[in-house]
């Protein structure tokens, strides 16, 4: 069993805007998302948390709206893990990395449209 954290650095174009007054505007705004890999016949990659770093949590005005993107992004990794559609040459880390990715520009991108389901169930 491994963990490990994947950082996200969010793309300027495609957060919310927002005051930065009194913040270190010039810092990228990451993601980090912790992960565990557990080896075996029965290899499985576990979403365990995620923070936010240089502001990245700042693209979250309200609390809620950041519980629903974790919540989000775990049931994004869960979902690569069972997903078979993917080109499993790439092995199974770059399915749920690339995964997480889409699902957090997806969330990105309806927080940026005010457009946030706080209720959604789907991935």
């Amino acid at each position: 069993m491994v963990d490990f954290a994947l950082t996200f650095v969010l793309d300027p174009a495609h957060i919310p805007r927002m005051n930065a007054a009194g913040g270190a505007a010039w810092l990228p705004y990451c993601v980090s998302v912790r992960l565990r890999y557990s080896f075996g016949d029965n290899a499985h990659v576990s979403f365990i948390g995620m923070q936010g770093s240089h502001g990245g949590r700042a693209c979250w005005s309200r609390q809620e709206e950041w519980e629903k993107c974790k919540q989000r992004m775990a049931r994004a990794a869960e979902f690569a893990n069972g997903n078979s559609a993917g080109d499993v040459s790439q092995g199974r880390l770059r399915l749920v990395a690339d995964t997480l990715q889409r699902t957090l520009q997806v969330l990105l991108q309806q927080l940026r449209d005010g457009a946030v389901p706080l209720n959604s169930s789907g991935t």
